[in-house]
């Protein structure tokens, strides 16, 4: 029998998986519109299409990466999240500026971390900058800090990180932070939100590895 969170990793991943193929169809097809507008007529809404479909693409792609299941003990590169994430942070408000170190982390581990980065950037509304930090030490510790105008954490975001309790049980908006504190949890590790004015950290920390 396979358990809930896999369950769940499976069937966002192969949605994912089903949109990418005719995404890439449409982007090659809107490449192809692009190279026959000889005159130029066209450029501007083919230019807002493009920009629409490579902000669905990068998403997805993200999305994929935060729903891949777990393949046994095989560790993945921390500098996996950055691949993805530059091409996704392009098209948002805030900036992404990489500080870490390239670690090799459990699949499981990464996944936490990347939904961590996409809650980070929902923390700055009005544009700013993600940072991302790590250290390994006593513990292993991934930082996604958001600087910025207004930065702030939904309460009901904070709570579902925490697991806290909700009435009538997680609501769709809450399905994200919901799904990564279960699979933090399962795992053994620990999700911290540290806020200051203008600044918001969502920390993971993980035992340091013999």
């Amino acid at each position: 029998m396979v358990d809930g969170l896999r369950l769940a990793a499976l069937v966002g991943s192969k949605v994912c998986h089903e949109i990418v193929g005719p995404m890439t169809g449409i982007l090659h097809g809107l490449e192809m519109l692009k190279e026959s507008d000889t005159n130029g007529r066209n450029s501007e809404a083919l230019a807002l299409l493009e920009q629409g479909l490579l902000k669905v693409a990068a998403k997805v792609d993200f999305l994929r990466g935060t729903f891949a299941p777990n393949d046994g003990e095989a560790l993945i590169s921390l500098s996996e999240a950055r691949r993805l994430g530059e091409p996704l942070f392009a098209s948002l408000k805030p900036d992404l500026a990489w500080r870490a170190p390239d670690l090799d982390l459990p699949r499981t581990m990464l996944r936490v971390f990347m939904n961590l980065l996409l809650f980070s950037a929902e923390c700055l509304p009005r544009g700013g900058v993600v940072a991302v930090e790590a250290e390994e030490g006593k513990i292993l510790e991934i930082r996604a800090i958001a600087t910025g105008p207004r930065a702030s954490l939904r309460a009901a975001v904070a709570g579902a990180l925490r697991g806290d309790p909700t009435e009538g049980g997680v609501q769709a908006d809450l399905v994200m932070p919901a799904m990564t504190q279960l699979l933090a949890r399962q795992a053994g590790y620990t999700l911290l939100t540290r806020t200051a004015p203008e600044r918001i950290e969502l920390v993971l920390q993980a035992p340091a590895r013999a």
